[in-house]
């Protein structure tokens, strides 16, 4: 957008939202004003442009783009802090045990069946399945002759190729070793963003003095950088990498 013929009020007003809003330099509000048209000017008359006193103007932008700040900050850190307090649970949860078992069925019929013969097989067996646990588990081997199951009798199930049918059943919950260095991590994370969080609210009193100096130093003219740190904080909420400042 050009700018060519704007007054010096009008000057002003730019340099001073490029200084309290985009945190910029007085060299990089120069390198702006002739990008933008605005027209080309001594470093020492964008420093005297960027030394008034803000106007109402520019008081309400400045005031409206650190709520917006906070208000993502606040988002951002309570974001942060559930997911820390889900790793604090996550370092202490207890696991459920699966065992695995053989699929059984009953004979209802009024007489006798045959089946492929079984047999449990014992920890250490050369055929011992990797994936079962010699403490909850119970793999089972078919064997190559039939076995009579009379009516009401229980037997293992098999499939076409003649390999047991498998099930899990719960059995019981397993206590995790406690992780207390992720413990303690996760607690100090959520303490840090809590502070964040609170700071960015006005919870703390130190966080409500730096906002009154701030709002004393604006009022005053005085050069206030606090906006360069709010618009770091927007960045860095938006996962967007800061300005290299010149």
């Amino acid at each position: 957008m050009t700018r060519t013929g704007a007054t010096r009020d009008q000057r002003v007003t730019l340099a001073l939202k490029y200084k309290y809003l985009d945190g910029l330099t007085p060299a990089e509000i120069q390198e702006r004003f002739k990008k933008e048209g605005v027209g080309e000017y001594a470093l020492s008359t964008i420093r005297d442009y960027t030394n008034e006193k803000p106007k109402e103007e520019v008081l309400e932008q400045i005031a409206k783009e650190q709520a917006n700040v906070r208000e993502q900050i606040v988002e951002r850190q309570e974001r942060l802090y559930q997911r820390a307090r889900e790793a604090e649970f996550e370092a202490t949860t207890d696991e459920p045990i699966q065992a695995v078992t053989p699929v059984t069925e009953t004979n209802e019929r009024e007489a006798q069946i045959e089946v492929n013969d079984w047999e449990f097989m014992d920890p250490g067996a050369s055929d011992w399945p990797e994936w079962a646990d010699p403490e909850i588990d119970s793999p089972v081997r078919i064997l190559a002759h039939k076995k009579a199951i009379n009516p009401g009798e229980r037997y293992v199930v098999s499939d076409m190729a003649n390999n047991p049918v498998y099930k899990t059943r719960f059995a019981g919950m397993e206590r995790d070793v406690p992780d207390l260095i992720g413990q303690r991590f996760a607690r100090e994370e959520q303490r840090e963003h809590l502070q964040v969080k609170g700071e960015a609210l006005g919870v703390f009193s130190d966080a409500e003095d730096r906002q009154a100096d701030a709002l004393e130093e604006m009022a005053e003219g005085m050069d206030f950088t606090l906006s360069i740190e709010d618009k770091q904080a927007l960045d860095e909420a938006n996962n967007i990498e800061p300005d290299t400042m010149k």
